[in-house]
């Protein structure tokens, strides 16, 4: 992203000593500026992973104790399943996944 700002001084420089067209300067301009949203998602997107990620680790662990009353659940409870449960991928009407928060929790 900062070497965009180089970028458009070099482009704009080349359009006044006319080495390129304006047409040419204005399509690498919309060219930079679309390049530069999408760097800009591809930051924000990382940025929220990490973010989860980091609160991820500061999550307590389930002790023992804890996993093992969430085990013998009689009934369902959302909010004991979120703590065993991080998220649930559906791939089709037949096939889901299950990751969970802890490393075994059997």
């Amino acid at each position: 992203m900062r070497q965009w700002k180089n970028t458009k001084v070099h482009l704009y420089e080349q359009y006044k000593a006319g080495t390129i067209s304006r047409e040419g300067y204005i399509a690498k301009i919309e060219k930079g500026k679309k390049r530069q949203e999408e760097l800009k998602q591809i930051e924000s997107d990382s940025q929220e992973k990490l973010e989860n990620l980091q609160s991820a680790l500061d999550e307590p662990e389930l002790c023992d104790g804890e996993l093992e009353e969430l085990s013998v659940l009689d009934s369902f409870n959302m909010d004991k399943l979120k703590l065993l449960i991080d998220k649930v991928i559906v791939y089709g009407e037949d096939e889901i996944e299950i990751v969970w928060r802890v490393d075994d929790p059997f």
